[in-house]
């Protein structure tokens, strides 16, 4: 495996979802400012039934594809041809059952908006196969402007609309649109004409059904709480829940989702060493560790500050919720290392029957805090997602042999740096107690240098002690030279 590649890779992701979701982020702040929480309720429980759906049509063509030596035309053929079919049959199911869902949650608004976006999986079922080549060659360069160009058209007409529309419906044709744009702008990247086949579809059957499985098992798991929160609390109760649960989802879809691939690619290159496996994933763990443990304690410590400067004063009611759903972003992130570490081990059986286990006890729980507050609500949901991980640890462990001491001793450099930066952010707010944007800025300056500092010192003093810090050290040095280097060359990405 090429380490500049990887690294490359990994940076070209990386910066691709900042970019995406940085502009994601504007979107949502100036949204949340011409919007109502009842406008993303709506939209939160539409998408939920959207996406629940949707998840019928996910059989792992993508991961099937990655899994391949030598990719023919016949695979991708095939590959389009169930993912689109699947998915138009998606689309007609939403639009037959929206007034039974409309009427099962006693909302009536919801059966339009819902018929409407069965529109979105068969815009998405229409994405070129080929993308999933360019992942598995590391190949992200054309993948990367098609995902930021389809942002930031995503944007620009999500934001004049709801300026003029002044309604939910501003949030679904941005949706639409972008996976549209998403789909249509994949054969400009990569020209490839699609054909119906199903000549290789029992080959990618026999290999995606666990993925099938899994995606349907993953989903309910994640999305449990919205079910439940939209049967029993009001919909603008429900938006000011979806609002913390995307703010604090950041770190995982920023940092952990997108490198989700890469670790994939790493772990399948070493698949025969169980030792390297273990490196590789103590590696990842701990490096996602050092961005996700203090951007969950930032989130939960600034969170009052966050909601009403960044959203809008009627926001104020989703900061509690964001204190305890901060580290369910943490959780979720760690997580993916675990999971993409067993699909590249050819592991989805195993996976989906520890998404199974995992979604039942959850469900289970949650349908008994139901009546509860809607803070202890999402403490909760929170701790549920650290049971996940524990269980994803625990499995891991068993089939690869890690070094848990190291790996424990490998996180003490980030859990340090953290607690003193929360004590920073105490004593900041302590004395720049008032709920303004100009304190906001000041505490993330606070809390941003505290931690940077106190991480070098932890590094510092723990590197000689652990081989696996060291790497952790050389993988950050390396990354912010390369980007550095690809920032300030006259050559464009």
């Amino acid at each position: 495996m090429n380490k500049n590649n990887v690294l490359n890779s990994s940076i070209l992701m990386i910066s691709a979802s900042w970019l995406t979701k940085g502009l994601g982020l504007i979107s949502t702040i100036i949204l949340a400012r011409l919007l109502s929480p009842l406008d993303f309720g709506i939209v939160a429980i539409t998408m939920l039934i959207i996406y629940f759906f949707n998840v019928f049509a996910e059989t792992g063509t993508g991961q099937y594809l990655l899994s391949l030596d030598k990719v023919h035309d016949d695979d991708l053929h095939t590959a389009w041809t169930i993912n689109f079919v699947l998915k138009l049959l998606i689309g007609c199911c939403i639009v037959l059952a929206a007034p039974f869902i409309a009427s099962y949650f006693g909302k009536p608004l919801l059966k339009e908006t819902i018929i409407f976006s069965a529109l979105i999986p068969i815009a998405n079922g229409l994405e070129n196969p080929k993308l999933n080549i360019a992942k598995r060659d590391l190949n992200y360069s054309g993948i990367f402007k098609l995902m930021v160009v389809t942002k930031i058209v995503s944007f620009i007409v999500t934001i004049t609309l709801a300026y003029y529309l002044k309604s939910h419906w501003a949030l679904i044709y941005g949706t639409l649109l972008s996976y549209l744009a998403m789909s249509i702008g994949s054969y400009l990247v990569l020209p490839f004409i699609p054909k119906f086949s199903i000549t290789k579809i029992k080959k990618q059957w026999d290999f995606s059904k666990w993925i099938f499985l899994k995606g349907i098992a993953g989903y309910s798991r994640s999305r449990a709480d919205t079910f439940i929160l939209a049967k029993t609390f009001s919909t603008s109760e429900v938006g000011l829940f979806n609002m913390a649960k995307e703010f604090a989802m950041i770190p995982y879809e920023q940092v952990s989702l997108p490198i989700s691939t890469i670790i994939m690619t790493s772990v399948q290159k070493v698949q025969n060493s169980k030792e390297k496996v273990a490196a590789v994933i103590e590696n990842y763990v701990t490096i996602l560790s050092c961005i996700l443990i203090p951007s969950a304690v930032g989130l939960s410590m600034l969170s009052a500050e966050i909601a009403v400067n960044v959203l809008g004063k009627q926001w104020l009611p989703a900061a509690p919720l964001l204190v305890a759903l901060a580290y369910l972003g943490l959780a979720t992130g760690i997580t993916v290392v675990f999971s993409s570490a067993l699909s590249s081990l050819n592991q989805t059986k195993l996976i989906f029957k520890i998404d199974i286990v995992t979604t039942i006890i959850i469900i289970a729980i949650l349908l008994s805090s139901a009546n509860l507050a809607l803070a202890d609500f999402s403490w909760i949901r929170t701790f549920a997602e650290f049971f996940t991980l524990l269980v994803y640890l625990f499995v891991v462990n068993f089939l690869v042999e890690l070094k848990l001491r190291r790996l424990i001793f490998n996180l003490l450099p980030a859990i340090f740096a953290s607690s003193l930066m929360s004590a920073s952010l105490t004593i900041s707010l302590s004395i720049f107690s008032d709920v303004t944007i100009i304190n906001l800025i000041l505490h993330l300056m606070v809390g941003v240098l505290s931690y940077s500092i106190f991480l070098w010192l932890a590094l510092v003093r723990f590197s000689p002690r652990s081989e696996s810090i060291s790497l952790c050290k050389e993988h950050f040095e390396t990354t912010f030279k390369n980007l550095f280097e690809k920032l300030t060359s006259k050559k464009t990405l």
